[in-house]
Order: C-alpha cells, then structure tokens, then sequence
C-alpha cells in the first residue's frame, strides 16, 4: 500500500475547501497518521493545523469558533504558506486546477490585510 493509499484509508471523506486551505474529516484512530502523512509531504509549502490550532492561533478572527465552522473544518487544514495549490484525486488519475492569476486563500501579506471598505 503506498502513502496515498494510506491517507485515504485515513479519511472519513474526501477533503473539501479549495485548492489553496483543504479540509481534513479523519476517521476514528487515523488523526495521528493523517497529520503525520500531510505534515511530512506538504509542511514545507502548507501550514497544517488542527482545528484547535486553527482557532487558538485566530486564523479565522478573535474569539472562539462557533460550532457550525467547527463542523465545516473537520479535523486538519491545509493552509498554503505562498502560491502553492494541492489537488485530491483519490484514484490516482490526472486532474486539472484551473489555470488563472490566482487562487481564493493563502497565508501571504496581500491575502491576509486585504482592505476594508465601509459604506
């Protein structure tokens, strides 16, 4: 069984969100295994965190995460630390990400102090 194969055993469902912050539903027994796997083969390019990291860190705000967002966020994200992007294909087969000037999410300055406008 090759490392593909086993994070997908891992998985409770294939990860949703996009190509720059994927969301992690790991079964019961597998989260130590999951994080290990997404930590070694895409921590130099993505920031992957718990759910409670996600929130301690206030990557989505101040304050602790309603319920809702928790259910959302499953157990890991993904989080791109630059213009990396990741694509799921859970049976092995050639995909596509959409070539365009850039991708929703990201860690990067720009991406994170975007303006505020007012009305």
């Amino acid at each position: 069984m090759n490392a593909t194969e086993e994070l997908n055993d891992g998985l409770q469902a294939a990860p949703s969100g996009d190509a720059r912050v994927l969301y992690f539903d790991v079964r019961d027994g597998f989260r130590e295994k999951v994080l290990g796997y997404l930590q070694e083969r895409f921590g130099q390019r993505f920031m992957v965190v718990t759910t409670d990291e996600t929130e301690s860190l206030g990557l989505l705000g101040p304050g602790p995460l309603p319920i809702q967002t928790r259910r959302r966020m499953w157990d890991f994200l993904a989080i791109s630390r630059g213009t990396a992007v990741l694509e799921y294909r859970p049976d092995g087969k050639a995909g596509r990400i959409a070539n365009g000037a850039s991708h929703h999410s990201g860690l990067t300055p720009s991406e994170m102090r975007g303006p505020l406008m007012v009305a």
